[in-house]
């Protein structure tokens, strides 16, 4: 579901068959598109979740998956404000993960003393999802007993990083149990399924500076004025 309010949130875009664009955009070639959107964190300002937030570390993840045809891919996005990322968690049946970042960069001319605004995506990383081992609460259920899911964690190099979105493309999917009752082998999948999402992230607030108040303006002038003063006594 979309978000309705007009503040600034944090969005992701679950898409199959897209295609990228040189300028670091991306649009998906059928219309298979969903875009949900991430919930703070109820106790730290600097976190997001798609799915169930766990409040505790004992406690059961969500039982819901989000379902997409592979090849998928999730686009993490802003609405409306800039926004820089630290990293992520993710529960999903992919083995690996590929990481892009699209940035904006400014690049200025001395000749015709204008700017010139530019985004581009670049390759970060490859992250590789760890067996996620099933629970009795979880392995009661069959939406996630059926599959093996991995999860996955990435911290950006140097720090939090301004970007305009973060895709992820879900590589190497589990196999899945047969629907043959009688057969112990395992088969390929082809559905891409996201248990959730805990993204590091913060809001970029831009701020102008404040013009000075009329009575820091005298200060200045008063002080100037004393200034003048002195050096004419001792300079006359």
């Amino acid at each position: 579901m979309t978000s309705s309010s007009s503040s600034p949130s944090l969005q992701c875009r679950l898409q199959c068959g897209d295609t990228n664009h040189d300028d670091g955009t991306s649009s998906s070639s059928s219309s298979s598109a969903v875009v949900y959107d991430f919930r703070p964190d109820a106790h730290k300002k600097s976190a997001f979740w798609l799915g169930q937030q766990q409040h505790k570390a004992d406690d059961p993840p969500s039982q819901q998956l989000y379902s997409m045809a592979h090849p998928a891919q999730a686009v993490l996005f802003s609405d409306s404000a800039p926004w820089a990322v630290g990293g992520f968690q993710l529960v999903s049946n992919a083995r690996s993960v590929k990481v892009y970042l699209t940035t904006t960069t400014t690049t200025s001319s001395a000749t015709t003393s204008t700017t010139q605004k530019m985004t581009k995506e670049d390759y970060l990383t490859t992250v590789k999802g760890l067996p996620v081992v099933a629970t009795s609460s979880s392995s009661s259920r069959n939406d996630t007993a059926s599959i093996q899911l991995f999860k996955a964690m990435c911290v950006i190099p140097g720090g939090v990083r301004p970007v305009v979105q973060v895709r992820l493309e879900f590589e190497q999917l589990g196999l899945a149990p047969s629907s043959n009752k009688n057969n112990n082998e395992e088969t390929p999948t082809t559905l891409m399924k996201l248990q959730w999402i805990k993204l590091t992230a913060r809001m970029v607030t831009q701020t102008k500076p404040q013009p000075p108040q009329p009575q820091q303006q005298q200060q200045q002038q008063q002080g100037n004025i004393i200034i003048i003063i002195i050096d004419n006594h001792h300079h006359p």
